[in-house]
């Protein structure tokens, strides 16, 4: 299974494009409380698209 990775803001982004209105902050905090899993490399988490869409369907 492939899946679309990136930092926080570029999720954010994408999000944005596909007319998702959740704010970067709230991304943020979702995967701080692990809410969204994330992979870290240094202090930069990395997300997988489709798992932050599966979360905001869940909400």
């Amino acid at each position: 299974m492939e899946c679309k990775v990136g930092t926080i803001r570029q999720i954010h982004r994408a999000l944005v494009e596909h007319g998702y209105h959740i704010s970067e902050h709230a991304l943020r905090e979702w995967v701080r409380s692990k809410q969204i899993p994330a992979v870290y490399s240094g202090n930069t988490a990395y997300v997988c698209y489709d798992n932050v869409i599966a979360y905001l369907n869940y909400l």
